[in-house]
């Protein structure tokens, strides 16, 4: 057992950071991080930079085009790459990539295994972002490099300072059996490191904050980066820890995600994972993450989840309701939504919960096409981008409607852009399909379910006459 007196502690700190013991961003990456810190520097200065580098281009490239980052459309240059994502969005990615260029991809410092670290880190941000994006989209970016670089304090303590790692008992201690051990948890080295290296301090406090079970008034970043800590040890241990998937439940449930939304978000991280992990030149290889999902229901963690088609919260509201189901797409149909919209009413009144229901209605045509096949395509796109307690319904021939439980005018504003956006996109096989939106969001005391499709279908009346792809906002 190491043991040090406590003034070695700072000693310590000092030793595994220290910026001339530890690897660093050199050259291209070196100008980068200082362009990136420069907030009078222009895209132009940072493409002119990266450019130089063909390899940091192609991740940077790659990463925008991955499903991760991607806003739908084919990001061939950095500059586009900055328009369609953002320069924020971009800084992050550029800054990831260097920061770790400079950390080893292979090899082991004693028990430490730099594969089991980069398995681990790329999980982490990968499921990071997936979950601010549902819960937080502007804390996004800081959660994919918090998530990322979250370790970096570990492997510094593992490869400045092997004697002290060993005296933890495992490659991979909790924070508690690290301060047991060490006097700190390492997570305290990767905010000293980060702030050295110019990564905005709000990221480095949320990861010092991750595991600090204490911490009475976490942030949605903490939140998001303590789900994505246990969701990172569960698919470490396979699963065999069935208290990491309470806690990811836990915390999501803070955030207002329900477990199902958790088992959907899991499902769909691995490729992201697998994809990320090869723009870093790593090779992760398949993780199994449905067999492990699997696992845990059988265990019966996991509640088993109702027909995909309808969503979850309509089909708990119009289970045993004749005739409610449209029959080719499987959602709700008209009288059916209407039903569910109620219900939310009712349920929410009860609840005394303040706030604003939404209600999106959005029509697509094909003119001169048959439609059946679009909606059936459509459908289940729709399910996937909605909240487990928001409800989407067939309401028309060419018209589909989403009810938002718990909205503001914004939020379903951004939602309907994006479906107009994405759709055509979605849903190449079938060319010149056309998209509008009518958006309306009303306080519960207010909502009556006729009265809201009609201001919405009003709405969207205004959308269409602009044309394709546009949205319009109407409110009572």
């Amino acid at each position: 057992m190491w043991t040090q007196p406590a003034g070695d502690v700072k000693l310590l700190v000092e030793l595994a950071t220290d910026p001339e013991s530890l690897p660093s961003p050199d050259g291209v990456a070196l100008e980068v991080v200082r362009i990136l810190e420069d907030p009078y520097a222009s895209i132009n200065e940072l493409e002119e930079t990266i450019a130089t580098d063909p390899g940091l281009t192609a991740k940077l490239l790659g990463a925008a085009n991955s499903g991760l980052f991607s806003p739908g459309q084919q990001v061939s240059s950095i500059q586009r790459a900055a328009m369609l994502l953002g320069l924020r969005s971009l800084r992050v990615l550029a800054l990831s990539f260097t920061l770790s260029s400079a950390i080893p991809r292979t090899g082991d410092f004693g028990s430490f295994p730099l594969k089991e670290f980069w398995q681990r880190s790329v999980t982490n941000a990968v499921i990071a972002r997936k979950l601010a994006l549902q819960v937080s989209p502007t804390v996004a970016d800081d959660a994919y490099v918090a998530g990322l670089l979250g370790h970096v304090g570990r492997y510094a303590l593992a490869s400045q300072a092997p004697e002290a790692n060993k005296s933890t008992g495992a490659p991979w201690p909790d924070s508690t059996t690290e301060r047991l051990a060490l006097g700190f948890a390492t997570d305290s080295l990767s905010r000293a490191l980060l702030d050295g290296w110019g990564v905005p301090d709000s990221v480095g406090q949320a990861i010092e904050r991750r595991s600090d079970r204490e911490d009475l008034d976490p942030t949605p970043l903490v939140l998001v980066l303590r789900a994505a800590l246990a969701a990172e040890q569960m698919l470490a241990d396979q699963g065999s820890d069935h208290s990491h998937w309470g806690q990811m439940v836990a915390v999501a449930a803070e955030l207002e995600v329900s477990e199902q939304d958790l088992e959907q978000l899991m499902l769909a991280a691995e490729m992201e994972i697998i994809e990320f992990g090869s723009l870093l030149e790593l090779h992760l290889g398949p993780i199994g993450i449905e067999n492990i999902l699997e696992r845990l229901r059988v265990a019966e963690m996991i509640e088993p989840a109702p027909d995909p088609r309808i969503g979850r919260r309509a089909a708990s509201i119009v289970a045993g309701i004749r005739a409610t189901v449209d029959a080719t797409t499987g959602l709700v149909d008209r009288a059916g939504f209407e039903t569910c919209l109620a219900q939310i009413t009712d349920d929410r009144r009860a609840q005394s919960r303040p706030g604003r229901v939404g209600l999106i209605l959005l029509e697509i045509d094909r003119p001169g096409q048959e439609m059946e096949p679009v909606m059936v395509d459509l459908a289940p796109l729709l399910v996937d981008a909605v909240r487990s307690r928001d409800v989407v319904g067939r309401v028309g021939l060419r018209q589909l409607a989403i009810a938002l439980t718990e909205t503001t005018t914004t939020e379903s504003w951004e939602l309907a852009q994006r479906l107009c956006r994405d759709i055509p996109i979605r849903l190449l096989q079938y060319p010149d399909l056309e998209v509008a939106a009518g958006v309306t969001t009303v306080a519960d005391r207010h909502l009556e379910a006729d009265l809201t499709i009609t201001i919405a279908a009003n709405a969207l009346d205004q959308a269409l006459e602009r044309g394709s792809g546009q949205v319009v906002v109407d409110e009572p």
